[in-house]
């Protein structure tokens, strides 16, 4: 902070989180972004309302370069703010919006339409402990590089399966089973596919393919489609659908399409995909609760080396000005370690 100056508007850092157990696998998680339309031509900005978020879900946005601005465009995601305490009175956020309603984008344009910009201060960095799967696309996310233009990127590393990965879920393998089990007796599975849900071993792959039997194994009546869905995201997703993915996979319910064309749209859904790419072979949920902290030793240090190589050189939509050994150091001294 004493390097970037005191007099700022909205600011964050770059924030990362990295994948694995030692560091390899960063990404690019949660903190600059632009959108490319002109919300303020689609909406009100200073009236926005939990029904407009289905508009704002299907806009196209990404991250944005932390050199780079296209005012008007650009927002801090809702992950991490800095601000003046008399900014923030002056302009709150909007209290009718709250998490996974966007509440992020209408603040940050609704704030350059006052004036007031959205900034990345370059002189350190944040790791987040967890990832939502819905924040990258199969490894890559979409950024603008520092030329602006769009390019889907992930670091090369992610492609060796061999990595150790953390968990993805805050869940025990075991209240996994018991999510799954509830689901499928809730809505009429067999015994026998009960019992696979009893007998599995929760990895990756595992788990989607018992996702699949128990999708492929139970009824709904058109009546409780809500509920079941909501009972989808809560059981078998263990986390909240993107909106716009939601309002797909619910029209496709309520259509008169098949009910095996239902069923691998539920077994096909970005999401679930996601969350088997991120854990393949070894289990996405924890086994300790320090399960997210590095050990320190050899292989954690070879990571951030790698990793700090890769931010400052390689990966593009990142922004380092200092020099490598620094973009190291700031790695290191934010690594959440065991203790």
């Amino acid at each position: 902070m004493s390097e970037f100056g005191d007099n700022y508007p909205l600011t964050a850092f770059q924030s990362f989180y990295f994948q694995d157990r030692h560091n390899f696998l960063p990404r690019k998680y949660s903190d600059f972004n632009t959108i490319a339309q002109d919300l303020t031509q689609e909406i009100d900005i200073n009236r926005v309302e939990k029904k407009d978020t289905k508009l704002i879900s299907k806009l196209f946005y990404c991250y944005q370069h932390p050199a780079r601005s296209s005012f008007g465009h650009d927002y801090l995601t809702g992950s991490l703010y800095l601000t003046k305490k008399s900014l923030w009175l002056k302009y709150p956020q909007n209290e009718n919006l709250f998490w996974n309603d966007y509440e992020d984008i209408e603040y940050g344009i609704r704030m350059s339409s006052y004036g007031i910009p959205s900034r990345i201060n370059p002189h350190a960095i944040t790791q987040s402990m967890n990832s939502r799967s819905v924040i990258h696309y199969y490894g890559y996310v979409a950024t603008k590089n520092l030329k602006g233009r769009i390019t889907m990127s992930r670091c090369v590393l992610e492609r060796l399966p061999f990595i150790k990965r953390k968990p993805l879920f805050r869940i025990s393998k075991e209240e996994a089973r018991q999510r799954i089990y509830t689901f499928a007796k809730k809505y009429g599975a067999s015994k026998q596919t009960l019992l696979l849900v009893s007998c599995s071993t929760m990895t990756g792959l595992s788990r989607f393919l018992i996702i699949k039997k128990v999708i492929g194994d139970v009824t709904v009546k058109l009546d409780n489609i809500e509920s079941f869905m909501k009972d989808f995201s809560i059981y078998l997703l263990c986390e909240s659908m993107a909106p716009n993915e939601y309002d797909d996979i619910i029209r496709i319910m309520f259509s008169s399409a098949s009910p095996k064309v239902k069923k691998k749209t539920l077994v096909m859904s970005f999401i679930l995909n996601n969350q088997l790419f991120h854990s393949f072979t070894s289990s996405p949920f924890y086994k300790q609760n320090d399960d997210w902290f590095i050990e320190r030793g050899f292989w954690s240090w070879l990571g951030n080396v790698i990793s700090a190589v890769n931010l400052k050189y390689f990966i593009p939509g990142v922004y380092f000005p200092q020099s490598l050994k620094k973009v190291y150091h700031c790695l290191k001294d934010t690594t959440l370690w065991k203790t």
